[in-house]
């Protein structure tokens, strides 16, 4: 007790607190520019500023790409989602139609009420 009244402020401080541990840069990051929240059933999805998201796009859509949902924030306020791409996986055929589909015989006539609608006679 004696010794901490003689000691100056600042070496109190530093020696009352604990060593800080190291994290990697993107512990820092994360944890300053994104918040987790859980307003879906699926599960929790990642806000990131979209300050944030500018700097480290390339990272948020390997994420995404990942299967992680991130939803993009201005403001604290949500405006848009980055999640991956699922492609349909099936390939169109040609021909699917084919013999489903009937046109009318006068389809390339012109009707002479439609064109009268059209020039806007009366």
């Amino acid at each position: 007790m004696i010794m901490s009244m003689c000691m100056p402020a600042a070496q109190k401080t530093a020696a009352s607190r604990q060593p800080p541990t190291w994290k990697p840069a993107s512990f820092w990051l994360n944890r300053h520019l994104t918040a987790h929240i859980d307003q879906t059933r699926l599960g929790h999805m990642k806000m990131v500023n979209i300050q944030a998201a500018k700097t480290h796009l390339s990272r948020l859509v390997e994420e995404a790409a990942k299967g992680e949902e991130i939803v993009l924030a201005k403001a604290g306020k949500p405006i848009a989602r980055l999640v991956a791409y699922r492609g349909t996986g099936k390939k169109r055929k040609f021909g699917a139609w084919k013999g489903k589909v009937q046109m009318g015989d006068d389809f390339n006539e012109e009707s002479p009420e439609l064109n009268r609608l059209f020039e806007g006679k009366d």
